[in-house]
């Protein structure tokens, strides 16, 4: 049984700091999973393209006004001018060259870089034992960074108390470094921004939380 607690033993979520891991996740994790253009992310592609960057930012949950500011400007003038962002999310993503910034957390994690590796067969039991939804493709791995944040709203909504787990065991090891690539390898704001906001919400979140990454060696 999974629970999240503070240094006394009682538990630190509330409703309000579930809502906003919900709200982070389903807002980010789109952005990871499903090409511009596509009829499932153009809405929200728009709404970052029409946003009040001063208050999206002071709003903004798990980061602070000043730190959040320049990296929904970056998306708001990215999602602006996106005609090229189909072609940057395919260099960045999926190929069919080599990906400039893979998603998933076997890739870092493994000293072979290979897919399904420990991290995919960690996660696979974890979510099998808690009874929670895959959000990837059939026969696809499961750690992958977009589809793990769309865990982590499910999570958020479900099983609350696997929160801490979920990050500290399975997202925070690996995906502060899957961020860095992807904040040093795109060559637009878009994405840049993408990977600074998102960043700076886990981080955000495990501090709030109070959650302690478990260590992992790292390979790329």
């Amino acid at each position: 049984m999974c629970e999240t607690k503070d240094i006394d033993g009682q538990a630190v979520l509330n409703e309000d700091m579930l809502a906003d891991v919900s709200f982070v996740s389903e807002s980010l994790s789109p952005f990871f999973t499903l090409e511009p253009g596509s009829a499932a992310v153009e809405a929200l592609y728009d709404a970052f393209a029409h946003l009040e960057v001063g208050d999206a930012a002071d709003q903004w949950p798990f980061v602070e006004g000043k730190d959040a500011r320049g990296p929904l400007s970056a998306m708001q003038k990215g999602a602006a001018r996106r005609a090229a962002l189909l072609d940057e999310f395919r260099r960045l993503f999926v190929g069919p060259q080599v990906k400039a910034a893979p998603q998933w957390g076997s890739v870092y994690t493994d000293r072979d870089g290979a897919l399904f590796g420990r991290t995919t067969g960690e996660l696979r039991g974890w979510l099998r034992e808690h009874g929670a939804p895959v959000f990837v493709e059939r026969n696809m791995p499961e750690d992958h960074f977009g589809c793990m944040l769309a865990m982590l709203s499910w999570i958020a909504r479900n099983r609350p108390g696997c929160l801490g787990e979920f990050l500290g065991q399975h997202l925070l090891p690996w995906a502060p470094r899957f961020l860095d690539r992807l904040e040093t390898e795109t060559d637009g704001d878009f994405f840049r921004g993408l990977a600074q906001i998102t960043h700076a919400s886990l981080e955000g979140m495990r501090r709030e939380l109070r959650i302690e990454a478990r260590p992992v060696r790292l390979y790329r």
